[in-house]
């Protein structure tokens, strides 16, 4: 019995291991991993790691997995998704602003701060229903993304006019990602510019999952196919 519980052992540490290192932290620019309170008491939802732009996506509570997406450097794309449960079902929900080219023309010889700008987004939902195992997959897969996510090399980025730059990279056409989950009574959150690996893969994915929802072709198969290559 003891040699069959340390072989158990053994086995359970190699094996996650060996999914850390694929999901190692390599040639990515800056990123930050939280972990705090999904609620205050009272019930209050804990939105205090959310930007102002975040919480005009997702401002009202914490879903269980949420996905918010921007390109830099002039937030050219703004989109995200998260997914919710009403009564029995699940629902995805996906966020994107629908008026940009305007705000940005009404506000070009304004003088207002980050969080003001922000403020005349007009943000626009579109919903479909996704099944139990879809939710299971995405919500596992992303939980393993935040959870595994580590450093193995110094960064290479530097500050330059108050944003953060990858040497390595040019700064036009950047992505940054923000992955969260609720897991048990805590919020878990990763956001990385630049992200790699099964992170970049991840987001990869959150961005093909909006694009398909836009255009009314979302397919629940074709997701549970690329999710399931996570393990590989």
């Amino acid at each position: 019995m003891k040699k069959l519980f340390i072989t158990g052992f053994l086995l359970c540490f190699f094996t996650t291991s060996v999914f850390l290192q694929d999901a190692e932290h390599t040639r990515e620019g800056p990123f930050l991993k939280r972990i705090e309170h999904n609620l205050y008491e009272g019930g209050k939802f804990n939105l205090a790691g959310k930007s102002a732009l975040e919480k005009r996506f997702f401002g009202d509570f914490n879903a269980r997995i949420e996905f918010f997406n921007t390109l830099l450097p002039c937030l050219e794309e703004v989109s995200g998704f998260r997914i919710v449960k009403k009564d029995s079902a699940y629902i995805l929900e996906v966020k994107y602003v629908s008026n940009f080219e305007e705000a940005r023309k009404m506000l070009k010889d304004s003088f207002v701060s980050y969080d003001q700008f922000v403020e005349f987004y007009d943000v626009a939902t579109c919903s479909v229903p996704v099944s139990n195992h879809f939710w299971e997959e995405l919500y596992q897969k992303m939980v393993s993304v935040i959870v595994n996510y580590k450093v193995t090399e110094v960064d290479k980025s530097y500050e330059r006019d108050g944003y953060v730059i990858h040497t390595e990279y040019s700064f036009s056409g950047c992505s940054s990602a923000t992955f969260r989950a609720v897991i048990k009574a805590e919020l878990w959150s990763l956001w990385v510019s630049f992200p790699n690996k099964d992170a970049r893969k991840m987001e990869k994915l959150c961005r093909e999952i909006i694009n398909d929802v836009r255009a009314n072709k979302f397919s629940e198969s074709k997701y549970i196919s690329e999710l399931n290559a996570f393990e590989n």
